[in-house]
């Protein structure tokens, strides 16, 4: 149960307000049993949402390994020595990093929050981020594309603005924020910290200096074209990416040209591959070659070029002379294909976006039409290295077993059976109480407005969509909003007829059948008289149908768009979707753009029963926050359920107005099953309840449905600790809060990096209580993600996660350091080779040493025998060259020689070790 549930009075004889105290437990559990609504659901019942039909799969937020984790349009992608991968998420607004075992994390941003902000972690802010590099150190920097910036971010995940204005978008050069970009997209670092920039509506090639000094390196801002020459005189289209080799050429995605350029360090530019403005997917040698939008670009060690072929939905690769061959995908359009993995040019993309290519030959794709990074090894097979992607398709099945493509309408009939209208597949689908999907009525893939049997019929078209609501009547009459045809149409027994409106024909007009006209009806509902709802959703009103097939208008005004009360006409509506009516004949109206749920009467008279402004706030009436509500439901006690479409949420209005989450968490966008906030959506847009307390859900960008159901025995709550920062080499203790509201014992599992480390056991309490549970551990350099998983006798589970950052600040320790020889004689003005041992430790990372410098208490010419240079040179990491002569005065001459350690995240420490040449009489070995 969430923590911070407040129960209302509505036939309850206790009003509490649960807060993070022990002791109010005792209060939750003596109101437990007056809270029960007439043989409904109590108002703080949770719901387990499971998959029900289909597979969830394509954009979310989740962390986690491999096919667990969820992207957003990922659009670029990096990779460092240690094997490493940084993710712009654009969609997402946030920096991901994958390690090689595959462990998605948050590097930096706030999940769909755009913003400027620097910071650490989820405090700092992006706005489109679209490309990614890091540097030998770790350094990630970032296209901020929307914000006109370049970031940089530390391995810690703390973020500055390199370069640029934020918000303000311009051509100039200069230091830091004096300089101005226009949408950045693609960006490169060299092994000396030059950072290289496609700024892609300036139609130009940037260059940072580590110190944040901008120049224009190549093309001219505004000038848009496809000239070769040198800097300001050559000429590009829209650059979107950018690399950079070894020995400073930069290859440049010239994606408006459709060809890829080269730029040598003196700043030459060329056209190595593709011909401007000819788009294609020819292979070939230089101009014989096509691309088709190129954005993504990079390069190996041996100088041969990576290329993300956008809008061929291929990967090409391009040698040091131009040839161009295709490393992988088949060019297909991905709606024929969607996603497929395999060798070569069987496998899949769509919209490849951004790519890396590891030391080791392997390249990295951002699939971002996928939601997936793929994986392309060194002969070509391709794997889906994180991510899933959409799980369309049109198939029918079992469970998981059938395929949906954006359903968007669901229904529950009497028996327990539901509709579904599959609105990207243009067909009406029924799935049985056994979850056996079949298709009802329609053909997928195939518009058009004819009546007919089952596979005769056809629904929607390409310029308004397919069918988006359907209802089902007591005598097992399905009707469909046929959304993109502007009509309603009737399913009995398998055949499909039309109702009301004429297809392809907007309009408002009442009237009985073909005489009426609707815009875009998206929302359907049928009453116990067999009176049919409409939301009608391009006029902004609420229709009536009778079972006549006369239609009136019920609420609202066409084409008047607003958020007023009041009976009939006088109301207003901003494109209503989703309606259903109880059984007194009300109906709850999601009025999408208005971000409310209203109410209507019988006699027409409309109220706003929930909601106020976009927000995802819970709370009584129009305290409550929804973001473009998609579609309503209503139990047989009066409550009503939402679908908090562009929140990603389900919500509960009780009869008396108060607003909860049942499940999801607002913008965390994603497919997982769970229990309240640890389920995940995507879009969900329809919603019904089948009088059993059930819920289904069309969730509609997974391309599922999912069912909630109540959950007699509660979960345990789980409170987690904070995200945190740590130094290497000392043990961390991590302490979460855990309870279960039936006073069962728990069980908490601890992970990191998805490996089981420590199982607490927690015993039963009546009254329950809040446990405390510690973690002390050791973790490694870098991100650590924490998981934390308690799970109850009935199994039911609650679980959080969060991340640790190591980072190592202490330098390298020098324990001995000897020179051999360390005496030098005979003074004979010959140069020594001495060599240096020393002992290192580093309590964290590798430790490296070397000497750095020499210097020497006596002048390199002077009086007696010091007459010769150079005294010394370093000759090696550990040996050094020197002299063995002295001014022959004093105590003799010392060389001090400084030794430096170095670890792995840059921390240095060193010191001085001394060879001598002593003093003598004469002039010994002269």
């Amino acid at each position: 149960m969430p923590m911070n549930t407040l129960f209302t009075q509505s036939r309850c004889e206790t009003v509490a307000i649960l807060r993070h105290f022990p002791a109010i437990f005792l209060v939750a559990w003596a109101i437990r049993a007056y809270c029960q609504e007439a043989g409904g659901q109590s108002l703080y019942t949770p719901y387990a949402f499971t998959n029900f039909a289909g597979m969830p799969g394509g954009p979310g937020t989740n962390d986690g390994v491999a096919s667990a984790a969820r992207f957003n349009f990922p659009s670029g992608v990096a990779v460092d020595g240690s094997g490493n991968l940084y993710v712009a998420d654009q969609g997402n607004n946030t920096i991901r990093k994958i390690a090689p075992s595959g462990l998605v994390t948050l590097l930096a941003g706030s999940i769909r929050r755009p913003g400027i902000n620097d910071g650490a972690g989820a405090t700092a802010q992006f706005n489109s981020p679209f490309g990614v590099a890091v540097d030998v150190a770790g350094n990630v920097y970032v296209a901020d594309s929307f914000n006109s910036t370049i970031r940089k971010v530390s391995p810690a995940g703390v973020v500055v603005t390199l370069a640029g204005n934020p918000g303000h978008p311009g051509t100039n050069d200069g230091i830091g924020s004096e300089a101005s970009f226009f949408q950045p997209t693609g960006v490169a670092v060299d092994s000396a910290g030059f950072v290289y920039v496609a700024d892609i509506y300036n139609h130009t090639i940037r260059k940072i200096t580590p110190q944040g000094s901008v120049t224009t390196l190549a093309g001219t801002p505004g000038q848009e074209g496809s000239v070769d020459g040198s800097g300001k005189a050559a000429r590009f289209s829209m650059p979107a990416g950018v690399a950079v080799d070894g020995i400073g050429n930069i290859y440049v995605a010239d994606t408006g040209n459709h060809t890829i350029r080269k730029i040598t360090p003196a700043g030459s530019v060329t056209t190595l591959a593709g011909n401007p403005g000819e788009q294609g997917p020819m292979d070939g040698s230089g101009s014989a070659a096509r691309f088709t939008y190129p954005y993504g670009i990079a390069v190996d060690g041996a100088g041969t070029v990576y290329v993300a072929d956008t809008y061929n939905w291929r990967v090409r690769k391009v040698t040091p002379s131009g040839d161009v061959t295709t490393l992988a995908g088949s060019g297909l359009h991905p709606y024929q294909t969607q996603s497929v993995d395999g060798p070569g040019q069987l496998a899949r993309f769509d919209q490849p976006t951004g790519i890396a290519v590891d030391p080791l030959g392997n390249v990295y794709v951002a699939d971002e039409g996928n939601y997936t990074i793929r994986k392309i090894t060194p002969g070509g097979d391709v794997s889906t290295f994180a991510g899933t992607p959409p799980q369309r398709g049109s198939s029918d099945g079992v469970g998981s077993g059938a395929r949906f493509s954006g359903p968007s309408g669901v229904a529950a009939d009497g028996a327990g059976n539901l509709y579904v209208a599959d609105s990207d597949n243009f067909t009406v689908r029924r799935i049985t109480v056994d979850g056996v999907v079949a298709t009802l009525a329609g053909a997928p893939g195939q518009i058009g407005s004819a009546d007919g049997a089952a596979f005769d019929a056809r629904f929607g078209s390409y310029t308004y969509g397919g069918p988006r609501a359907v209802a089902v009547d007591q005598e097992g009459i399905v009707y469909v909003a046929d959304t993109g045809n502007h009509t309603i149409r009737k399913i009995t027994g398998g055949t499909v007829t039309t109702l009301a409106g004429n297809a392809g024909q907007p309009g408002s007009l009442d009237g009985t059948g073909c005489a009426s006209f609707f815009y875009w009806p998206s929302g359907l509902a049928v009453d116990r008289n067999r009176n049919l709802y409409v939301a009608d959703t391009g006029n902004h009103t609420i229709r009536k149908i009778t079972p006549a097939g006369i239609v009136t208008t019920l609420a609202g005004s066409a084409a008047l768009i607003g958020s007023a009360d009041g009976a009939g006409s006088v109301a207003r509506f901003n494109m209503p979707s989703g309606l259903v009516v109880d059984g007194a004949g009300v109906v709850y109206v999601a009025d999408t753009l208005n971000s409310r749920i209203r109410r209507i009467t019988p006699d027409g008279t409309v109220t706003t029963l929930a909601g106020t402004y976009l927000g995802s706030s819970d709370g009584p009436g129009s305290t409550a926050r929804f973001f473009w509500p998609g579609g309503v439901a209503v139990d047989n006690v009066g409550n009503v359920y939402v679908a908090d479409d562009a929140n990603g949420t389900i919500r509960r209005i009780t009869a008396s107005g108060n607003v909860t989450t049942l499940g999801g968490i607002p913008l965390q966008y994603g497919g997982a099953d769970g229990i309240g906030a640890d389920a995940r959506f995507y879009r969900p847009t329809g919603i019904a309840s089948d009088g059993l307390g059930n819920l289904y859900v069309a969730d509609t960008a997974n391309n599922r449905i999912t069912k909630g159901t109540p959950v007699r025995n509660r979960p345990p709550t789980v409170t987690c600790f904070s995200a945190a920062t740590a130094e290497c080499g000392a043990p961390v203790t991590l302490t979460i809060a855990a309870s279960d509201l039936d006073g069962d014992a728990i069980t908490v599992v601890w992970k990191v990096n998805g490996q089981a480390v420590q199982t607490n056991e927690v015993p039963s309490s009546l009254p329950p209580n809040s446990n405390s549970v510690s973690l002390l551990i050791g973790l490694n350099l870098g991100t650590n993600l924490i998981e934390v998983a308690a799970t109850d006798g009935a199994g039911h589970a609650a679980s959080c996660s969060n991340s640790v950052v190591v980072v190592d600040t202490k330098p390298p320790v020098i324990l001995s350091v000897a020179a051999n020889p360390s005496v030098l004689w005979p003074p004979n003005h010959q140069m020594f080779a001495v060599d240096l041992s020393a002992e290192v430790r580093d309590d964290c990372s590798p430790a490296t040493w070397k000497i750095v410098g020499v210097t020497s208490n006596e002048p390199v010419t002077g009086p007696g025998d010091s007459g010769t240079a150079p005294d010394w040179g370093i000759a090696a990491d550990h040996q050094v060259l020197l002299r063995a002569e002295r001014a022959g005065s004093g105590a003799g001459r010392i060389y001090s020689i400084m030794v430096a350690a170095t670890d792995s995240s840059g921390n240095s420490s060193g010191t001085v070790v001394t060879v001598t040449v002593p003093k003598s009489q004469g002039k010994a070995g002269r």
